[in-house]
């Protein structure tokens, strides 16, 4: 139990009383830092949607998840018994994340065997018997996200980056000679993500590195082939789970599906100007596309980006929700914003009423916002409110 005193004068009573237990499942996997997560503010989505259409998930006959991040409002929505979802992200390694959250076309058995394969190989590298040629780019990771390279980057270390790179490696040539399909290369990839997040050197995002490896960072990399067994099954209800996702801005995902056939659409747009992902998480979105791109600066971000997103924009946001919402469809609409955004809750309940949707209506929550740094001072901590705007169509 923890309260935040300002007046260390001030005495305060607390009468803790027990709960019924939770026998929900707990999410699946061991969550990298991520900003605008939702994974803390999934009871109050649920129950959003739940007030204002009057059903469950399992209720939903189709839930789409348009700027879905790293997935964890899908994959809640799954697991609450919806069988009908898609997911989109316009980054790489977001796209992969959020895209394998069921079992539905996967060998897990094989991909089990592929897994223990590759960690008994990794718990074989010793890098005295290595020899990496750095005047290519072969081995990407190793040169310019460790200390081995010419920048003398602290990302990973160097036994970490090159065993990144060699199971990246390894991946992309399984898929290359089809001894696992599109959503188990997709899930590999994920697994690889979730590994290198757990041992990068970093205070929360990849915006920059330590410049000296704190103590998780030094553990080996390996892939959690647990997470195999949280998937959620193929079938449940006794309906078949269909899971589609999308590597799309969501303007060009629209241009293509006016997601009609989605009876709730749900988006959680990027906040605010300042906390762009193609620069936080520039590491994962290499490691994911793999792609060997021409880095800049001492902290070596991608030197071309072309997942920029409007919503950052003070200067586009407006007109870009505008755009976004009137090419929605869907029979439900529902947004997540906070009080700190970029446009305000006025200006959005007036957006969607302008865009065709109807009874416009938003809730509310306090919550803590995301901490970029542990250490950080108390107005990085502050609380900020989470809005859920909704809205429906005639």
């Amino acid at each position: 139990l923890s309260y935040d005193v300002y007046n260390l004068k001030t005495k305060y009573k607390f009468k803790v009383e027990k709960q019924s237990v939770n026998t929900m499942p707990k999410l699946c996997f061991q969550s990298f830092n991520y900003i605008g997560s939702k994974m803390k503010l999934l009871d109050f989505i649920k129950q959003s949607i739940s007030d204002y259409t009057g059903k469950s998930y399992k209720d939903v006959s189709g839930f789409a998840d348009i700027c879905s991040g790293t997935g964890v409002v899908a994959f809640d929505v799954m697991r609450g018994g919806c069988n009908n979802i898609m997911t989109n992200d316009i980054q790489h390694y977001a796209y992969v994340v959020s895209s394998v959250w069921c079992k539905t076309g996967i060998d897990v058995d094989k991909i089990r065997g592929i897994i223990n394969d590759m960690n008994t190989k990794l718990s074989e590298i010793d890098l005295q018997n290595v020899n990496v040629n750095l005047t290519t780019d072969d081995f990407f990771v190793y040169k310019y996200y460790t200390e081995a390279g010419p920048d003398g980057r602290l990302y990973l270390t160097r036994l970490n980056g090159y065993k990144t790179d060699i199971v990246r490696q390894n991946i992309e040539e399984l898929y290359r000679i089809k001894k696992v399909n599109e959503k188990e290369y997709r899930l590999l990839l994920k697994l690889l993500l979730y590994a290198v997040a757990s041992v990068s050197n970093i205070a929360s995002v990849y915006g920059a590195y330590l410049k000296s490896y704190k103590k998780v960072a030094l553990k080996n990399l390996v892939l959690n082939v647990d997470l195999l067994d949280n998937l959620v099954d193929n079938v449940k209800d006794n309906r078949r789970i269909e899971h589609t996702s999308h590597n799309k801005s969501i303007v060009e995902l629209l241009d293509a599906d006016d997601l009609s056939k989605y009876e709730v659409v749900y988006m959680d747009p990027p906040y605010v100007a300042n906390r762009s992902y193609h620069d936080n998480y520039h590491v994962l979105e290499t490691i994911s596309r793999y792609d060997n791109p021409k880095l800049k600066g001492k902290t070596g971000l991608r030197d071309v980006v072309d997942t920029k997103s409007k919503f950052c924009s003070k200067r586009d946001a407006f007109e870009e929700f505008k755009l976004v919402l009137s090419k929605i469809k869907s029979k439900y609409m529902f947004i997540s914003y906070s009080s700190e955004s970029i446009v305000s809750k006025d200006k959005m309940m007036e957006l969607m009423t302008t865009t065709g949707w109807t009874d416009v209506k938003c809730y509310e929550k306090e919550y803590q916002r995301f901490k970029s740094n542990k250490n950080s001072d108390e107005k990085q901590s502050k609380l900020v409110v989470e809005y859920i705007f909704c809205g429906k169509r005639n």
